[in-house]
């Protein structure tokens, strides 16, 4: 048997050279493949390439960029290992990341590159970071059309993001989401946080900004739609011109980016927050209350407070502040309210109305404000069925007040004040001698009504009711003034009210202008 069998008789010789040919062919498609699979993965594995891609986009962002390595993943992607981005002057970072995979068929059409970054921390200014920093990061390095770089769509996965502002902190942490751009460069960032200022949260944050490389403030707009979450972890310290500690918040804030500060707006509700860590800035001071609230909207710039709006219970209230603000004197005591409707703005109060108590104030100063002249000494209990203000002017007010004996010694009045009561209410003359110098009283009442023009003081419980005074004069009970129904003119008081807060509103308005010329000045 032949040690090589021998072709067919059908077999010639060119169709032998053919298959040859044909295997040659296959043979060479194969290791081309290959070579260019292997040249593609080694010029992208090479310093060359690392070196040309960290130049572009240094010149890209104009910021000093590093990038570790980049290997090839398939024809359409790449991954890159610890990138890093640099202040002009190396002294500080601002993002760095431990891989981000650059993918040019993420886009839904095949055209466009989809980014996916994990675990990135971006930093967008620091106490170490100069004015010129934040300007050049903010404008030259991420004010950037992204289309630019056939970027569609950046992806974060735990990502980090610290951006302190004059008088908001945000720092961000554990954030997943996406940024989409659109043709224009455009971009809608949708993501959630699960730890806000170093306080982890139950439900994610949810964190929406527009994002537009054309406008003067690159970040617009950005909002935080927050769960329940405590107050403090809000960053409103610089804010509010101190620390928050107690209570807690669900609802949005927003932060709108001016050309000469940011505007914040915040709307909600509150629980158990301590009124005298929000008003740290209002012109009279703060206001003691522990409040629960129905915001509907916070409106501030600069830190000064341009409207606010709410519904709710204010208790433990301390309205000496508030009474102050009003050029009127701190009566002292505590009140609770139930707020219908209360809206205060630059011009003032443009809508309060509520019911509530008032109670332990001090009688003689308020007998005092009211009449123009003291000489009681007691507690005071004010019950206020309603009482309405419109434009910095009282239009409706209905209350019931009751003066009980102080908490050491009895309730009494001085014999002048109560016969001079006496003869204006009542027409009597009595001789002084009849009366100690200081009349003792069991019980003092009467009936508040206003229609904002005049206040109408009267018994009690009207025709037949107890009489506003029932004085105590050598062991007997004496009642005084059982039919009084007395008005007075309110128009001095609404006076000093209009003045009071329009010293107030043009006190907001100049520290407004100051701090606007003063921001035109630094551009």
């Amino acid at each position: 048997m032949p040690l090589f069998p021998q072709p067919p008789p059908d077999y010639s010789t060119g169709m032998r050279k053919r298959r040859v040919l044909i295997a040659l062919l296959v043979f060479i498609a194969v290791a081309v493949s290959l070579g260019a699979t292997l040249g593609y993965g080694a010029y992208h594995r090479s310093e060359l390439y690392r070196r040309r891609t960290e130049e572009r986009l240094t010149r890209f962002f104009n910021l000093p960029t590093d990038i570790g390595r980049i290997r090839p993943l398939e024809f359409t992607s790449q991954e890159l290992s610890q990138v890093q981005v640099w202040l002009p002057d190396r002294r500080e970072r601002i993002f760095h990341c431990r891989r981000a995979v650059w993918d040019t068929a993420g886009a839904a059409n095949g055209t466009a590159a989809l980014v996916s970054i994990e675990s990135p921390v971006l930093s967008i200014g620091s106490e170490a970071w100069r004015k010129e920093d934040y300007l050049r990061v903010i404008r030259e390095g991420l004010a950037h059309n992204y289309r630019d770089m056939n970027i569609d769509e950046i992806r974060l996965s735990e990502a980090s993001i610290i951006w302190p502002r004059k008088d908001f902190r945000l720092l961000a942490e554990d954030v997943d989401g996406s940024i989409l751009y659109d043709d224009q460069g455009r971009g809608d960032a949708t993501l959630t946080c699960r730890k806000l200022n170093g306080t982890p949260v139950r439900e994610p944050i949810q964190i929406l900004a527009r994002i537009d490389p054309h406008e003067d403030e690159f970040i617009p707009e950005v909002t935080l739609v927050v769960p329940t979450l405590p107050l403090q972890a809000l960053g409103l310290d610089e804010l509010l011109g101190g620390t928050v500690t107690q209570g807690s918040f669900t609802g949005r804030i927003t932060v709108h980016q001016e050309p000469f500060g940011d505007r914040v707006r915040l709307s909600g509700s509150a629980a158990s927050v301590h009124l005298e860590e929000l008003t740290r800035r209002l012109p009279w001071g703060p206001v003691p209350a522990v409040i629960d609230l129905t915001i509907d909207e916070i409106l501030l710039f600069e830190q000064d407070l341009e409207r606010l709006a709410f519904r709710g219970e204010l208790r433990q209230l301390q309205p000496g502040s508030l009474l102050a603000g009003l050029g009127l004197e701190d009566l002292g005591g505590e009140a609770r309210l139930t707020v219908r409707d209360a809206r205060l703005t630059g011009n003032g109060l443009e809508h309060l109305a509520f019911s509530g108590e008032w109670l332990g104030a001090d009688a003689n100063s308020f007998i005092r404000q009211v009449l123009g002249k003291g000489g009681i000494r007691g507690r005071l209990f004010v019950h206020v069925h309603n009482l309405e203000i419109r434009d910095n002017r009282l239009v409706a007010a209905d209350a019931a007040i009751q003066v009980l004996p102080p908490r050491h010694g009895p309730a009494t009045v001085d014999r002048t004040l109560l016969l001079e009561l006496i003869k204006e209410k009542a027409g009597l003359s009595l001789p002084e001698r009849l009366l100690p110098e200081s009349v003792e009283f069991t019980q003092m009442s009467a009936r508040l009504l206003s229609d904002g023009r005049r206040l109408r003081i009267l018994n009690s419980a009207g025709q037949g009711g107890p009489p506003v005074i029932t004085a105590k004069v050598l062991g007997r009970e004496l009642p005084l003034l059982a039919d009084l129904d007395e008005s007075i003119d309110l128009e001095p008081l609404q006076e000093r009210l209009r003045e009071r807060i329009s010293e107030w509103r043009l006190d907001v308005r100049e520290r407004i202008r100051a701090r606007t010329s003063a921001g035109r000045a630094g551009q």
